[in-house]
């Protein structure tokens, strides 16, 4: 659940103003009096505090995230969870009632911004009733990838994604009836990147009003879908060792499409997602197409047993250095599974090809 949230609050840094004071009220009967409540993003250092007297609390927030930003509150301990909440944060006000147990069950009013975050959360985010199933199978996955079990991992995976797709399509629908909730951007940047490749992605935030674009989620959304590759841009060449310590450049394919794929052995939606790049590496193999996988592991063996059991016969690269790798870097990538479609001549066609849509992808391009 951890993992969830952390996800879910995803911020990025902009400028602070006057303009960005947001108001926080809460009155909950079982809150215990004299105890620190707490207000953070885990994508910033630090957090803020007020204590629960009369069991109410007030924050006077600055959203240095901007408009549109996720936040997490919570009494006590940041990490417990339990006593937490999610919450959408713009400019204006927000009231909190309820009888409890800490925030379950409670009720949010105050500004048009606190109205929309409710009702996504009741209908399409993984808090709905409607996708509870889908939060029993992140929970199962969670489980079975701390003790090791990757097969059931991917076995999960594809009913995980069955949900994913369901909310898209009802996430899409709510950002046409709602035009100028910056909360779309929230939807944009959380719900449909899980279904939508990266060009359809920014087409469609490009689509939206300013707010919008402009929102802390949407920021953040930029960054890890690699904003600053742009489409036709060069791929930036990098040479790593493979998995039998010979050095493979990404030059070395020049003259063909090539998927670079970045992954690792612990992420259980990449592991998923092997089985569909093994289907199209068999069917393109032949027809000037490849796949070089870049890992994000830390731990050679962990690599090598993952490369293995998923039968991984294209070249896998990696410097074993996880999140610091100076390739990953280059790349922008803040999340995974990630990857970009690289032509002939070098220079970027495409980002995010997941399941299907590699294959008709390349379709297109190899007829």
């Amino acid at each position: 659940m951890k993992r969830i949230l952390a996800m879910l609050a995803m911020g990025a840094a902009l400028n602070a103003s006057a303009q960005n004071k947001v108001v926080i009220t809460g009155t909950l009967p079982d809150l215990p009096n004299d105890t620190m409540m707490r207000l953070w993003t885990p994508f910033q250092e630090g957090y803020d505090s007020t204590v629960i007297k009369n069991h109410s609390f007030t924050f006077n927030k600055t959203l240095t995230t901007g408009s549109g930003g996720v936040f997490i509150i919570g009494v006590g301990s940041i990490k417990d969870e339990k006593k937490g909440t999610i919450l959408f944060l713009e400019p204006g006000e927000v009231k909190i009632t309820g009888k409890g147990p800490y925030f379950q069950n409670a009720t949010y009013s105050g500004s048009p911004f606190i109205k929309d975050w409710v009702d996504i959360c009741s209908t399409i985010l993984d808090t709905s009733a409607a996708f509870s199933e889908k939060r029993k199978l992140i929970i199962r996955q969670e489980e079975a990838e701390n003790v090791g079990d990757m097969l059931t991992s991917n076995e999960l995976q594809p009913q995980i994604e069955a949900f994913n797709k369901q909310q898209s399509e009802v996430a899409k629908v709510w950002i046409s009836k709602h035009p100028k909730s910056s909360v779309s951007a929230y939807l944009i940047a959380n719900v449909l990147n899980k279904t939508m490749p990266r060009d359809e992605l920014l087409e469609l935030l490009g689509k939206q009003p300013q707010n919008v674009q402009r929102a802390a989620s949407a920021v953040f959304l930029k960054k890890t879908m690699g904003i600053g590759l742009d489409m036709g841009s060069v791929a930036p060449n990098f040479t790593l060792p493979d998995v039998n310590g010979k050095m493979v450049s990404l030059s070395d394919y020049k003259g063909k499409y090539v998927l670079i794929d970045f992954w690792a052995s612990w992420c259980g939606p990449c592991r998923a997602q092997n089985a569909s790049l093994k289907a199209a590496y068999e069917k393109f193999k032949d027809k000037n197409f490849t796949i070089l996988s870049v890992s994000a592991d830390d731990k050679k063996e962990k690599w090598l047993q993952a490369v293995a059991e998923d039968k991984q016969a294209w070249a896998q690269v990696s410097d074993l250095r996880a999140s610091f790798s100076p390739v990953a870097q280059d790349y922008h990538v803040m999340a995974l599974p990630v990857n970009f479609l690289v032509g002939p001549d070098g220079k970027i066609i495409g980002m995010g090809y997941m399941n299907e849509r590699l294959e008709q992808k390349l379709s297109e391009l190899l007829k």
